[in-house]
Order: structure tokens, then C-alpha cells, then sequence
């Protein structure tokens, strides 16, 4: 969704939806991030790995 963060869409869908499990994946990842994202809601928080 334009103009909003992956952070501001778990809130979003968690706010709609709470039996729903939503797993946030991304490839810049910070401990920050990650404690956030769960804070707010998320199932699991995966790094993508590079290669």
C-alpha cells in the first residue's frame, strides 16, 4: 500500500482481523524492528538472507 510502512500494515490488518497470523519478512533487518514487529502483533519476523 502506497505511503505506508510494513509495520502500519500489521497494525492495519492486525486492528481488522486479530485471529488472522501475519508473518513479516524483510531484507533489512534490525533487532528494533523485529521487537516492533511482534510487539504489534506479528506471528514470526523472517529475514530474508542475500546472496
Amino acid at each position: 500500500m502506497p505511503g505506508m510502512s510494513g509495520l502500519d500494515l500489521l497494525s492495519r490488518l492486525r486492528s481488522q482481523d486479530e485471529t488472522v497470523p501475519v508473518v513479516v519478512m524483510t531484507a533489512f533487518s534490525s533487532w528494533d524492528v523485529a521487537v516492533e514487529a511482534m510487539r504489534r502483533g506479528a506471528f514470526d519476523y523472517l529475514k530474508k538472507t542475500v546472496r
